[in-house]
């Protein structure tokens, strides 16, 4: 538990570090990234002669301004600009950072433009609107120019018909009725030359009005929040969403492990089993079926347990118990039993002295502690239980010796334990205690008890990078169900020896005869 607050201590550590990291690096970036300036001008469009919005021109011939905003924005009126301000861009690349607006209903046309510096942005913005007023009032002048020229020829036809109309009239030969018809043209000639003149000085005195800017061009307004600030915002952002991954990842680390098929993320390392006794056979309650479905368990177990300790020759295993909750390996008795079954000479040494296994040495009694300081021997203090099944408790070694074992005196006892059995297995805590990680340096291979509903995945984590720390490997999980009964292993009531010979070898049939090397 103190392990778990700690670790949770640290995470909202890294999350705090992480969002202000995030909106340091973001504020920074916002400071040195290039930032756009903005200016604004507003013209009003004024009705000209040639264009919807002539003086003249009835409400429903009126077009959109959308129409006018779009020839601001053309390459002629860019053009114009270019000339103003000289300008060394192009009128593609000017148009780029000028945007317009029409507001309904009225005839107002809105001019924004953005550039990197402040000046060069408020002189095209006011640049812009100029020009298109100045664009406005030479499309006018041509289109009257273009009005005046016409009746100009229009006259100049007239008159010469009308003076060949009058050299007709004076000539001797003309009689009374063509004179009066010549009359009567030259009379309707000098009403359209009128006619003419009035339209040609009407257009000749049109006042030319393309509107006005109304609102010069200014900077807007920055925002209340800037760039930096936005970055900054992005950042810190950014820095609590890593946090959060972390944090959901790491409470799924810390998420108890409520069913076996949990563990399969871990299966790339170690295999998952579920140690099971052996069923009861005499004075059972239970119904044959259930007696069957367990023998086909034990079976299973012990066929995976063999397979896991033969497929590398593992001779000597560590087996810790599920965590801190746990004073020591419940599986004891289902190991021990499927070892000895299988007619595998057996040694279980049991550091904790509270493994409870039928037939084990009592409480108190002398054993790997003895043996330690040379005050015993295995021969003296190893208990048999059946024939292939031995046990070594702690004697006074979890009295003296809480603090681990002396690395090379545990390589000279396993060495000498392994002459005499096939299989060791070392009985120990969780993996965080001391004890446990001084027995990990001298038994490379070890079993892992997993407690469904009470053993957490990030312990299964931590128990893996203690054994990569310690040059050992995890390769089993033993999967505890508390919902199951857990029982000490009825061994065969064969008469077991008292002691056994040191000098004898592992004489059973089992699979790991004869290697004692």
């Amino acid at each position: 538990m103190a392990l778990l607050l700690m670790v949770s201590k640290r995470l909202w550590i890294i999350t705090a570090v992480l969002a202000l990291a995030g909106a340091s690096a973001g504020f920074l970036a916002g400071r040195h990234a290039p930032q756009d300036h903005s200016a604004s001008a507003t013209i009003l469009i004024s009705p000209l002669e040639g264009n919807a919005f002539y003086p003249s021109s009835r409400g429903e011939q009126l077009i959109n301004l959308t129409t006018e905003a779009q020839v601001l924005k053309s390459d002629a009126v860019a053009d114009l600009v270019i000339k103003k301000t000289g300008a060394s861009s192009t009128p593609a690349a000017l148009l780029q950072g000028l945007s317009t607006t029409v507001p309904p209903n009225t005839q107002l046309i809105g001019i924004s433009y953005e550039h990197r510096n402040q000046a060069t942005a408020l002189e095209r913005a006011q640049a812009f609107a100029d020009s298109f007023l100045d664009f406005r009032s030479i499309r006018a002048r041509s289109y009257l120019d273009g009005q005046i020229s016409g009746i100009q020829t229009e006259t100049k036809q007239l008159t010469e018909q009308m003076a060949e109309l009058t050299k007709q009239l004076k000539a001797s030969g003309t009689s009374a009725v063509d004179k009066t018809v010549l009359e009567a043209r030259l009379n309707a000639g000098a009403g359209q030359l009128a006619a003419l003149g009035a339209r040609e000085s009407a257009l000749a005195t049109t006042r030319i009005d393309p509107g006005q800017v109304i609102t010069p061009a200014s900077l807007d307004q920055a925002p209340i929040i800037g760039t930096p600030e936005i970055f900054g915002i992005a950042g810190l952002v950014g820095g609590l969403a890593v946090a959060a991954a972390l944090m959901l990842f790491s409470a799924r680390g810390r998420r108890v492990v409520k069913r076996k098929g949990e563990l399969e993320v871990f299966s790339a390392n170690c295999k998952a089993l579920t140690p099971t006794s052996m069923p009861v056979s005499r004075g059972a309650s239970s119904a044959t079926r259930s007696r069957s479905a367990q023998a086909a368990d034990f079976v299973a177990f012990r066929s995976q347990l063999l397979a896991l300790m033969q497929g590398g020759g593992k001779r000597v295993a560590l087996v810790a118990s599920a965590g801190p909750q746990s004073e020591s390996p419940r599986c004891a008795a289902a190991l021990a039993e499927a070892l000895s079954t299988a007619r595998i000479q057996t040694l279980i040494l049991d550091t904790t002295g509270k493994t409870d296994i039928h037939g084990g040495p009592a409480t108190g009694a002398p054993g790997l502690g003895e043996i330690l300081d040379g005050t015993m021997t295995l021969f003296d203090v190893a208990q048999a239980v059946g024939p292939f099944l031995k046990i070594l408790g702690p004697g006074k070694f979890s009295r003296d010796s809480e603090e681990g074992i002396p690395t090379q005196r545990l390589n000279e006892l396993l060495a000498d334990f392994k002459r005499t059995v096939d299989v060791v297995v070392v009985l120990t805590n969780d993996l965080s205690q001391p004890l446990a990680q001084s027995l990990v340096a001298s038994v490379p291979t070890v079993l892992m008890e997993v407690e469904l509903g009470s053993t957490r995945h990030v312990e299964i984590r931590a128990a893996q990078y203690i054994c990569s720390g310690l040059a050992a490997e995890l390769i089993g999980l033993l999967v505890i169900d508390p919902s199951r009964p857990h029982r000490s292993p009825l061994l065969p009531s064969e008469p077991a020896p008292d002691k056994f010979p040191m000098e004898e070898t592992a004489s059973g049939n089992g699979v790991f005869h004869g290697k004692n090397a």
